[in-house]
């Protein structure tokens, strides 16, 4: 393999490097606002994981749902209208779905009810089904490996 040629680097840049190598000979001290520094950048961390987190309720998809329905693990947001009869929908399997969040909302007025069923051997808090009632309500629920929690 043949050599690489011989680099040409401006005077300045080897003139820099030789003085930070005196800065540090002189024993140089660390900027006591450091630790600021440090915690300003934690926060604008924290605060890009709460923005994704946000962005990804905002852009999560929502259905109507007006039929008996088997939910997939896409929907996040369910609006769900029980105008003439009582409403099923299924939850996805809970261990397929492990840390889904789904929101469950009835938006008419009548008095049918949306039951909501877990899938399989699932519960729901620990019981197969749990109804919600009366307009505006709503119900969030989270998969975890061994069911659906409400939260």
């Amino acid at each position: 393999m043949p050599a690489l040629p011989k680099a040409d680097f401006p005077d300045n840049i080897w003139d820099a490097d030789s003085k930070m190598q005196d800065r540090d000979a002189n024993n140089f001290q660390a900027d006591p606002k450091a630790e600021d520094y440090q915690r300003i950048a934690a926060e604008i961390i924290a605060t890009q994981t709460e923005l994704r987190r946000v962005q990804r309720i905002v852009e999560a998809e929502d259905i109507l749902v007006t039929t008996n329905t088997t939910l997939d693990a896409t929907a996040d947001l369910i609006l769900a209208e029980a105008s003439t009869f009582e409403l099923t929908l299924t939850l996805p399997d809970a261990a397929t779905a492990d840390g889904a969040v789904k929101r469950i909302k009835k938006i008419d007025d009548t008095g049918y009810k949306i039951r909501v069923n877990a899938a399989g051997s699932d519960t729901i808090d620990g019981l197969d089904h749990k109804l919600i009632q009366f307009q505006w309500s709503c119900m969030i629920l989270q998969a975890t490996e061994t069911g659906w929690y409400i939260i």
